[in-house]
């Protein structure tokens, strides 16, 4: 854009940051959570199966989310695929150790005569 008398005038518009998220819902102006540079991957909600994951700067401050795939525990047995485990850190197990058995409560060691039997083998 030229002026009155042809010289080069500049005009410039400032837009906001235009985020990115893999595996869930970019941050935006509107959503409280921070873009703090345009294009980065930085996340405001996960998809199911992921969970938040902080991003820190070099100085160790938390600069925004991003999602990181959830992992399962499995505390005397094996843990659940990632794709079945629905809250990150959580005790999912797939396959138990010898001793043990699956419960849909915490996994308890089986001890006779403690109230809990172990499931019975088809004969």
């Amino acid at each position: 854009v030229k002026d009155q008398d042809g010289a080069v005038m500049l005009r410039v518009a400032c837009e906001p940051n235009v985020c990115e998220c893999k595996n869930g819902v970019p941050a935006t102006e509107s959503s409280g959570t921070l873009c703090h540079t345009d294009g980065a991957n930085v996340c405001q909600s996960c998809d199911m199966g992921y969970h938040f994951s902080a991003q820190t700067n070099e100085h160790d401050e938390v600069i925004g989310h991003a999602c990181a795939v959830n992992q399962c525990t499995c505390k005397h047995g094996v843990p659940v695929e990632s794709s079945e485990c629905s809250l990150h850190e959580a005790q999912n197990c797939s396959v138990c150790d010898n001793g043990f058995f699956p419960l849909k409560e915490p996994m308890l060691e089986f001890e006779p005569g403690s109230g809990h039997e172990p499931p019975k083998e088809d004969a």
